[in-house]
């Protein structure tokens, strides 16, 4: 079991503390050691030592938010370049406060970020999702089309391959609905659900959008990997069903979006893998 983050914090700030009210000369002598000549690090207040290690952390989260991509790599990355400036601007003589500042503001735009994605986004599909979905149907007016969107026989698939694979056709699907649909939002609306809204348009407006989706998706190749050997790789056949309804002569989004669940029902019992409108 691993050591809990908030624990190696703590002993990290009591560490520091009492390094810092005894100074041990073997500490001080440490620090102070030099690798390289000291003209490479005239900038610096700091020994060199300790600007190394700064670099060298830099370099390793730099590489980690590379591969990931990740919100908090990130936000740290801002940190360590406004910390170096900070120690730069520093030794020149000059005010700080503005690359603390920058600091501040950074935490503040990741923390504000992260709580964002975490309300409205859909962990899986990175979609918005039915929260966001709420918002957007509260403030539609005018001319709309809102489309339910369901994968076909999907508890049977998860039962057969399981859920991790189950979470990838999610994926797949998602992906195709966002890169394939203009001038609509997808939304993740729950379980093997989704929900599009195209604003500004009719039903006749987004009746071939939606069969093409419906196509591409059908024609996609889904590979189930079961295993290292190349030969237990399978594609299987996904396929989705849609529903959708407009806002003509309906003045509320929700009777719009039962309507369009109604469609989806249709699309169902006329067997699946079709558009009904």
């Amino acid at each position: 079991k691993s050591i809990p983050l908030y624990v190696i914090y703590l002993v990290s700030v009591l560490a520091f503390m009492w390094i810092d009210k005894n100074s041990p000369m073997w500490v001080t002598e440490f620090i102070q050691t030099s690798i390289l000549p000291e003209k490479y690090f005239d900038w610096s207040i700091l020994p060199q030592l300790l600007v190394i290690l700064h670099l060298f952390v830099f370099l390793f989260v730099f590489s980690i938010w590379i591969y990931k991509q990740d919100t908090l790599f990130a936000n740290a990355l801002g940190i360590y370049i406004f910390l170096l400036l900070a120690i730069y601007m520093q030794s020149q003589g000059k005010d700080i406060v503005i690359f603390m500042s920058g600091t501040m503001l950074l935490n503040l735009f990741s923390i504000l970020k992260d709580s964002w994605s975490m309300a409205y986004l859909d962990e899986l599909t990175q979609l918005p999702g039915r929260r966001a979905l709420n918002e957007k149907l509260a403030g539609l007016v005018g001319i709309y089309t809102i489309a339910m969107v369901d994968i076909d026989f999907f508890k049977k698939f998860n039962d057969k391959y399981g859920h991790d694979v189950g979470d990838d056709a999610l994926k797949m699907v998602a992906s195709k609905l966002k890169s394939s649909i203009n001038g609509g939002i997808v939304y993740r609306f729950g379980g093997e659900e989704f929900c599009i809204v195209f604003g500004n348009k009719d039903l006749s407006l987004v009746k071939e959008i939606l069969e093409n989706v419906r196509q591409q998706i059908e024609q996609s190749k889904f590979i189930v990997n079961r295993g290292k050997d190349s030969k237990a790789k399978k594609s299987v056949p996904i396929t989705i069903s849609i529903g959708a309804a407009d806002s003509v002569q309906i003045n509320s989004s929700t009777d719009v979006l039962k309507k369009a669940d109604k469609a989806l029902y249709k699309a169902k019992q006329k067997g699946r893998n079709c558009v009904v409108f």
